[in-house]
């Protein structure tokens, strides 16, 4: 590729710069809300104080995004519900940011919308959303129910927190 071309390409995705800059003007505007903390504590109240069941439900909260946001958008968005989870269930936030960006980038295949790659090969072969979805997504569900399998072996640590006050909701 030469030098004109690489300008040229980068001048073809002000679409996609558009959508980062203002994914990060949402994430600012909702900040303030506290929406964020709102969903960490909804999280860990619906997984009933276990580790594992948070996990999964940041998981199940990731995928279903990335079925209609592209990855990186969900992962600018999602980010910072992660935080104050970790902290209510007393882990490093660490782990759990790079389980969103697993989940992420597993879920993003699910559909057209969901990837970058995804929409190249949807320009390259012209294939349809609903086409997509029958020949194709399956690679997703395998990438994310991966993850959710591996889950208690890279996440040990979280996956046997339980959160004492919250137990007697078992």
């Amino acid at each position: 590729m030469t030098l004109p071309e690489a300008v040229g390409y980068i001048g073809k995705i002000h679409g996609t710069l558009g959508l980062f800059f203002g994914v990060i003007v949402l994430v600012r505007a909702f900040e303030p809300t506290n929406i964020f903390s709102y969903i960490a504590t909804q999280i860990v109240i619906l997984g009933q104080g276990s580790g594992k069941r948070s996990l999964l439900g940041s998981v199940v909260l990731v995928t279903l995004n990335c079925a209609v946001l592209a990855n990186a958008t969900t992962v600018m968005l999602l980010t910072l519900f992660i935080p104050p989870m970790a902290q209510e269930i007393g882990v490093n936030f660490v782990p759990l940011l790079i389980l969103i960006v697993f989940v992420a980038n597993s879920a993003g295949l699910l559909t057209l919308v969901g990837d970058p790659a995804t929409f190249i090969v949807d320009d390259a072969v012209n294939i349809s959303f609903i086409d997509y979805l029958g020949k194709l997504s399956l690679g997703g569900v395998f990438g994310v129910a991966t993850v959710v399998v591996i889950l208690p072996i890279l996440f040990k640590k979280i996956c046997n927190t339980n959160l004492d006050y919250l137990a007697e909701l078992r």
